[in-house]
């Protein structure tokens, strides 16, 4: 196997550009306010209505996703195709 050739290369160029274009201008049209509505902070926090036992509930849920999903093609190359999720199983 070779390294990549001219149009991988350009792909790749090419993507990055896209990506970094997009997030630039999206960057300037919200730099341009300040602060969010009362309906955007009712929708990004909540209302600041949710208790710290469920933020602390869904952070740990969500951290445990994270770290099975990238955690399983690890042990599935390692121990075979059976993933074992409890701490007892694996020897």
């Amino acid at each position: 196997m070779g390294g990549l050739v001219f149009l991988d290369w350009l792909v790749l160029v090419t993507y990055l550009l896209m990506v970094g274009l997009v997030a630039w201008r999206a960057g300037r049209r919200h730099r341009s306010r300040d602060t969010l509505s009362s309906d955007e902070q009712d929708y990004v926090l909540a209302g600041r209505s949710i208790p710290a036992w469920a933020a602390a509930v869904s952070f740990m849920a969500t951290a445990l996703s994270a770290a099975t999903f990238i955690g399983a093609s690890s042990a599935k190359s390692v121990g075979g195709f059976w993933l074992r999720q409890s701490p007892k199983c694996m020897k």
